[in-house]
């Protein structure tokens, strides 16, 4: 299945969440440097869109799903919509009249994980790289900024300049569970160089 950032201006990408999860989809529209609209489809008539522009969300209207008010809290919430279908058009514009909201992928992201009740994309990883430990890669992608998740978060990603474990950062004030969103986030941005496992004796 190619990824989202390989459409052209005026294609469409179409999926389900159960294929293509929504962390993923995000970074996938802020690598592609894409513009345009992603519909997602839930229970009703009414439109459920995120508009983006160059890659960042700019403006939300998520109608269906439980939270209200801010930007941010819709599309954190809409990490727990279960396994629905989306629809992304590169190109399509945000109408005039849309309320403005630009909002970070990254720490959207974080958010999002940390308050799902789904923990697959967390788990994956988690699976993925059991017992590894992890730096940080040499080059940020465009457009992410790590640090917008509190001090301590702050602390240990900066620890990471060394080789350090999942164990490592959840001893430093962050806990397992939180360090593991840490270092999924920090994968799915391609910040993340993950060395081998150490040999078991």
């Amino acid at each position: 299945m190619p990824k989202v950032e390989s459409i052209r201006f005026g294609e469409v990408y179409e999926g389900r969440f159960s294929d293509y999860a929504l962390p993923e989809l995000l970074m996938g529209i802020l690598r592609g440097n894409l513009t345009g609209v992603l519909d997602v489809i839930l229970s009703s008539e009414r439109r459920n869109a995120v508009y983006f522009k160059d890659g960042v969300p700019v403006s939300v209207s998520l109608p269906e799903v439980e939270a209200r008010g801010a930007a941010r809290a819709q599309i954190v919430a809409l990490f727990d919509a279960g396994d629905r279908s989306f629809r992304f058009k590169e190109g399509e514009q945000m109408p005039a009249d849309a309320e403005l909201a630009i909002l970070q992928t990254l720490p959207l992201i974080y958010q999002g994980l940390m308050a799902a009740r789904d923990r697959s994309t967390v788990r994956a990883f988690t699976a993925r790289t059991q017992g590894s430990r992890f730096h940080l890669a040499d080059t940020y992608p465009r457009g992410v900024d790590p640090f917008e998740w509190g001090e301590a978060v702050e602390r240990a990603v900066a620890a990471l300049e060394e080789p350090k474990s999942a164990e490592d950062l959840a001893a430093r004030d962050l806990g397992a569970e939180r360090a593991a969103v840490v270092l999924t986030c920090l994968d799915l941005a391609d910040m993340l160089e993950i060395l081998e496992a150490p040999k078991r004796r």
